[in-house]
């Protein structure tokens, strides 16, 4: 399946993109809550760390506070997220920019894979993005897949020297509003890349809407060439839907990032509320802040900054 940036076809790769059917949708339907039948609930990861930027992981639902458009919320739905089901896109910038730093990242990544995903509970996705988003392993449970599909990828960008722009927004978009929106439980991307977009249908700001609507965390991983003119899109994005920003350097390699984001993805609480209705009952359309902090002195929650009504 190949995404392109032709704005004529941007319809038809929903198909393409779909092409398992309702069958996928079912297969990884995971609920959090139960609620009365159409009951919308907001859903937010939180990770939670002290003034040492040490996890927090000991905290129960009446430590929080969550806000919606500056109002306090009741808190429906609290859980530790030591032991739910995960679902990974990891989505590779195969641009000239990074083939100097390829092999590296695409092994760091088969470890991440075969450390994180538990086999029959957790699943993946792959995407290479450069001049055009290519889907390379669909959603699976299997690291082995993953692994045969990170092998082959170094190969097909070095069989393709001239490889000219990097579609990093579109590939943001398109894994968050054709695959991730569709299912349900934790939910996160990550982005190994320099962060500079060239040429995608999308810009900065859809980008980081689409993850809001999928309720999908966006973790960044900074390295290549262009870092410099890319590092303020990546930490934007991560600090907008929850995530984090991570710089690869000489003591930071991408081996130590990826523990760095395995450890946080299983120091996480999931917390979801009611959202309040109107005087007519209904919800206004568009853009809602949330804000959630601690009780505990010297502690910060970190979750996305908000989310779409529809």
């Amino acid at each position: 399946m190949v995404i392109s940036r032709t704005k004529r076809i941007c319809r038809r790769r929903v198909l393409a993109v779909l092409a398992a059917g309702p069958a996928l949708s079912r297969a990884f339907a995971i609920p959090q809550a139960e609620f009365s039948a159409g009951v919308k609930v907001v859903s937010l990861l939180v990770t939670v760390r002290d003034g040492n930027a040490k996890f927090v992981n000991d905290l129960i639902q009446d430590d929080f506070v969550v806000e919606e458009d500056g109002q306090p919320q009741t808190i429906s739905y609290f859980s530790r997220q030591n032991d739910l089901p995960l679902t990974l896109g990891l989505l590779v910038d195969t641009s000239q920019s990074q083939k100097a730093v390829l092999r590296a990242e695409l092994a760091a990544s088969a470890t991440f894979f075969q450390q994180v995903l538990r086999e029959n509970m957790d699943q993946a996705f792959l995407t290479r993005f450069d001049e055009r988003a290519s889907l390379v392993q669909n959603i699976t449970g299997s690291r082995a897949k993953l692994e045969v599909a990170l092998g082959g990828m170094e190969a097909q960008v070095r069989g393709n020297p001239s490889i000219q722009g990097t579609l990093l927004y579109d590939a943001i978009a398109d894994s968050a509003d054709l695959i991730l929106k569709r299912l349900r439980g934790r939910k996160a991307l990550i982005l190994l890349t320099d962060g500079e977009d060239m040429g995608s249908a999308h810009t900065l700001d859809t980008a980081i809407a689409s993850c809001q609507r999928a309720d999908t965390v966006a973790y960044s991983i900074g390295i290549g060439t262009n870092l410099a003119r890319g590092r303020s899109a990546l930490q934007t994005i991560s600090r907008r839907s929850g995530g984090e920003y991570l710089e690869v350097s000489a003591n930071r390699p991408v081996e130590l990032i990826y523990e760095a984001i395995e450890e946080e993805l299983r120091s996480q609480y999931s917390i979801g509320y009611v959202p309040p209705q109107g005087a007519s009952g209904t919800r206004r359309n568009g853009f809602h802040a949330v804000r959630v902090t601690v009780k505990r002195s010297g502690a910060e929650a970190l979750t996305r900054d908000g989310y779409y009504a529809e």
